[in-house]
């Protein structure tokens, strides 16, 4: 499923999203890891973001089905120890994020991601895919 993302530089962000199966019921994440990772793009050898359940940058709710991705404004800061935007050479462009409370507008570089879970059997099933857009922040 292809979803855009709009993360604002320099605050703190947080997505929950629920996994469900094709008749609406939450897929149980008991015993699953998850990661996600964003590159500039998709053949892009540069992790620009690396979250998994390892680092605590995903965080699964078991039978709710729910996903959390979390991100400080630490991380969402650009510099030596926070992202590393170089390797996005496009100019920045508009993204829009749909949200159930309204859409999401972003300005600023964008890449790709790739969000997975993975069983605890190994198997790894891509559930979002989709642009990010570091949408620049006015405060600082």
């Amino acid at each position: 499923m292809d979803t855009n993302l709009v993360m604002a530089l320099g605050v703190d962000w947080t997505r929950v999203i629920t996994y469900t199966q094709s008749n609406g019921t939450p897929v149980d994440l008991s015993g699953y890891t998850a990661r996600m990772q964003v590159r500039a793009h998709a053949l892009d050898s540069t992790k620009i973001l690396d979250l998994n359940t390892s680092n605590g940058g995903i965080v699964l709710g078991g039978t709710a089905g729910t996903i959390t991705l979390i991100l400080t404004n630490a991380q969402l800061t650009e510099g030596p120890t926070g992202l590393n935007l170089s390797s996005i050479i496009s100019p920045a462009a508009q993204l829009v994020e749909t949200q159930a409370t309204g859409n999401l507008m972003g300005w600023g570089k964008q890449a790709r991601y790739d969000l997975d879970v993975i069983s605890p059997s190994g198997v790894i099933t891509k559930i979002l895919s989709g642009k990010v857009c570091f949408d620049y922040s006015v405060c600082r």
